[in-house]
């Protein structure tokens, strides 16, 4: 099989793209889980309180199992392309990280079994194909001039 660098490079792209998306939103989701979990430390800590007896940090216990749970299963700074558990040794199927590949397989098949999308896909990557060699050539031309010294 022979590699190609330019396939690989567009491939590459897009694999960026797409796990800067997902990052996007779980970062939303993230904040959601943050939202969400602010006031309800409130009702764990009038909870205990209350209602705790001999283990008033029973309520706030469980909303931090909780909460570490929800971590996990959004696994912000982890993708399917590099795997990243905070909780070393421990390993799981992770929703949400699952979830996004099964829905990149998806637009992958549907991307590649449509005409229209494929198309689009590779003019796209023409573009930024011939974005990055203009952008070499005045990598290029500045290095030569910067190797050639100030003209006097």
């Amino acid at each position: 099989m022979v590699h190609d660098p330019i396939s690989s490079r567009r491939e590459d792209r897009w694999a960026l793209f797409w796990d800067v998306m997902v990052f996007q939103l779980k970062l939303g989701l993230d904040a959601l889980r943050d939202l969400i979990l602010s006031p309800l430390s409130f009702g764990a800590l009038l909870l205990g309180v209350i209602a705790g007896g001999d283990k008033p940090y029973q309520y706030f216990e469980r909303l931090l199992r909780f909460g570490r749970q929800t971590e996990r299963i959004i696994n912000l700074f982890g993708t399917a392309r590099v795997p990243y558990d905070p909780y070393e040794g421990t390993s799981d199927n992770l929703a949400v990280d699952k979830l996004f590949s099964n829905v990149e397989e998806l637009l992958r098949r549907n991307v590649d079994g449509s005409e229209k999308a494929s198309s689009a896909k590779t003019k796209v990557d023409e573009t930024i194909d011939e974005l990055e060699a203009r952008l070499e050539k005045l990598r290029t031309r500045a290095k030569q001039r910067f190797e050639s010294g100030p003209k006097v």
